[in-house]
């Protein structure tokens, strides 16, 4: 035995772009792939789940196979559960290219050249690196260094003025319901949002989302695809404006086809920048109390009734942004009196204490379990509680929240 599956077929994986120093990986039974470290193939991206997917050989046939991750497993441009491989089949996991390749001689492991370097935006500078690099940089005086240190905190500051600005100032006034949000950033600004609009039938959208990576790149990108999704899910009321609108027979699904034109704008339009986001976007009927919605790789929500019973609303498709022309399945949901929808970014259940240890999921869902009277209670609790994990220290990633309620009515 050669330790190959078959004495005869010889395969390897390539990685073909992603910060990652190996970069062939020779196949011999099976390869995981994830952002985990104890897999085989570990792709330290935002986009990538932990545990991903697997390369396996059955019966001397490369297999690949998804492992339920958020943003799905890609082979030639179609989504897959499992499927077999071929020789040069293309793989694409979160934003990260992989091939198939088989032969008797396999590439240099190192030092291949790069079809394309995905740039880590969380790489860029910090409001405290750049002040660290201009007190680090000579000057002919120390008035310039402080001058230079003063435009810099000028300029982010107005930067994270026009961004405060993006997120709503009030939310819809929906008789019998209450929304409740709450907004931590890791850093100087934010790719996390959160949002609350009218649309036409008098249907309200409801958003949670969270822009790969971090810093002013992930920021910029939050602007973008929050506007987006406003534009193209039909907005018409805008405080001060009236955009001349017939409600008269709005489907309430047909706001959820701004997720959809999203993807194909930012994938077409912006596919150099490797850019993409986890959203949440839900149409909400006040009246009835039915959420039609869209998950695009996004954490998943939960739904809580008064008795603490749960219901998850898992992704119905994968990030925005990554490839153009993907399928998004719309789902709905009746939120009945006193239910509770919560959603959250991965900031929350990746939260570290001090020790390293996680917040998790599992935490979040205990917390959630407990009955309370209101959306803001709920939201309060989990962040009395996230907050005294976290302790001192930093938060790693943009902290996000958001949670509705249908109030219950008053007995007498």
């Amino acid at each position: 035995m050669t330790g190959h599956a078959t004495g005869r077929m010889k395969y390897c994986v390539i990685v073909e772009n992603g910060l990652i120093e190996e970069r062939v990986f020779p196949l011999k039974t099976r390869l995981t792939i994830g952002r985990a470290p104890e897999n085989d193939i570990v792709l330290g991206d935002s986009s990538v789940s932990r545990h991903h997917a697997v390369i396996h050989v059955i019966k001397g046939k490369p297999t690949v196979e998804d492992l339920g991750s958020s943003n799905s497993t890609f082979v030639n441009g179609e989504q897959i559960d499992k499927v077999t491989l071929c020789n040069g089949d293309k793989l694409l996991i979160g934003r990260i290219s992989l091939r198939l390749y088989q032969g008797e001689h396999f590439p240099k492991r190192v030092g291949m050249k790069e079809t394309q370097v995905v740039i880590e935006i969380s790489k860029a500078p910090s409001l405290s690196n750049l002040l660290q690099l201009s007190h680090d940089q000579s000057s002919p005086t120390v008035g310039s260094d402080t001058e230079r240190i003063e435009a810099i905190e000028c300029e982010l500051e107005k930067f994270r003025e026009i961004q405060r600005d993006f997120f709503p100032n009030q939310m819809p006034d929906l008789p019998n319901w209450e929304i409740a949000t709450c907004l931590h950033p890791a850093h100087e600004a934010t790719g996390d949002f959160y949002d609350a609009f009218w649309l036409p039938g008098d249907y309200v959208g409801l958003v949670i989302a969270d822009v790969c990576d971090k810093g002013m790149g992930s920021a910029l990108f939050m602007s973008l695809i929050r506007s987006l999704i406003r534009v193209f899910s039909g907005e018409t009321r805008l405080p001060g404006f009236s955009i001349s609108h017939s409600d008269k027979g709005v489907d309430q699904f047909s706001a959820l086809r701004a997720i959809a034109l999203t993807n194909d704008y930012i994938a077409q339009e912006h596919e150099h920048t490797c850019m993409f986001a986890t959203v949440f976007l839900g149409v909400l009927n006040p009246t009835t109390g039915l959420l039609v919605y869209i998950n695009g790789g996004h954490e998943p929500l939960f739904i809580v009734s008064q008795t603490g019973k749960v219901q998850t609303l898992t992704p119905t498709g994968p990030a925005v942004g990554i490839m153009p022309c993907i399928e998004f399945k719309a789902q709905e949901v009746q939120l009945e009196l006193g239910d509770i929808l919560v959603g959250y970014t991965d900031g929350v259940t990746e939260a570290h204490a001090p020790s390293g240890e996680l917040f998790t999921r599992k935490r979040l869902l205990s917390l959630l379990q407990e009955p309370a009277p209101s959306a803001s209670a709920i939201l309060e609790r989990v962040k009395a509680n996230l907050f005294a994990h976290i302790g001192d220290t930093k938060p790693s990633d943009d902290i996000t929240m958001i949670a509705l309620q249908r109030i219950p009515i008053a007995e007498g």
